[in-house]
């Protein structure tokens, strides 16, 4: 799916979280663009349109989010977001572009890609860097 896009980006593209992970409350980032944003966008594999973005626009909700509430990890997550509200976006299916893969899935994976972030990054360290390591010596 995601070499698809690739081929043609017709859309912007991004993971799907496992939970709402923006760094700055939910009705802070409603406040700065007035409508729903999306949930669940994560950025382990996120494509945009560069030419299409208002770099003056996102500058703003990046001043505005840090003067209010300070520094966050997930600041670009937010902005991604942010970004997106009102756009239609390719969301990868998560069986397939995998956040947060459990053990299970570290030591036999399925999907086409794990993105490790938080806890299993222990499952990457203990298991899955021998699937990798050993395709790339086969």
């Amino acid at each position: 799916m995601f070499m698809d896009w690739l081929a043609s980006p017709d859309r912007p593209v991004h993971m799907v979280d496992v939970q709402n992970a923006y760094g700055y409350p939910y009705a802070a980032l409603l406040g700065l663009v007035g409508e729903q944003v999306p949930a669940r966008v994560n950025v382990g594999i996120c494509g945009l349109d560069s030419d299409s973005l208002d770099w003056d626009r996102i500058e703003s909700w990046c001043a505005r989010l840090l003067s209010e509430f300070g520094t966050s990890y997930y600041l670009e997550q937010a902005l991604v977001a942010l970004v997106l509200v009102g756009k239609t976006s390719l969301r990868l299916p998560q069986a397939d572009y995998c956040l947060l893969p459990d053990d299970a899935e570290c030591r036999r994976p399925t999907a086409a890609l794990h993105h490790y972030v938080d806890l299993s990054k222990r499952g990457y360290y203990r298991h899955a860097w021998r699937s990798i390591s050993a395709r790339s010596t086969g």
